[in-house]
């Protein structure tokens, strides 16, 4: 089982991984159910979102997951590629290598049962 941190500490490193990578435009499970989707606004909104809307049993790892996503030049313009990118051999592998806490199964980050887990 993902052992999680704090609330308080996934919002820092969070904040750190942000702050580390400042002209980032993907973000890393933005939503919930996306690998990878475009930066609409600046992460420390969304992490405000997550900290005051979301139940507070999904914090933790909502921030966990919520990271800057780094591009390969050969990807840069990762939305006109291939509508199946994200399914990929080589996708799911870097993803893996990247984000190996990563939950999402291809419809949520949340497993079955997770509103039964305590943060």
């Amino acid at each position: 089982m993902l052992e999680l941190k704090s609330i308080e500490e996934e919002a820092a490193d969070c904040r750190a991984a942000w702050a580390a990578a400042p002209h980032a435009k993907v973000a890393h499970c933005y939503h919930h159910d996306i690998h990878i989707e475009s930066l609409n606004s600046p992460p420390e909104g969304r992490i405000q979102d997550i900290l005051e809307n979301k139940p507070i049993a999904e914090r933790a790892l909502r921030l966990r997951l919520f990271r800057p996503y780094p591009l390969d030049p050969a990807c840069a313009d990762w939305r006109k590629a291939d509508a199946n990118q994200q399914q990929s051999s080589t996708f799911i592998a870097k993803h893996a290598r990247l984000f190996p806490d990563c939950t999402l199964d291809g419809k949520s980050i949340f497993p079955a049962g997770w509103e039964e887990v305590k943060p």
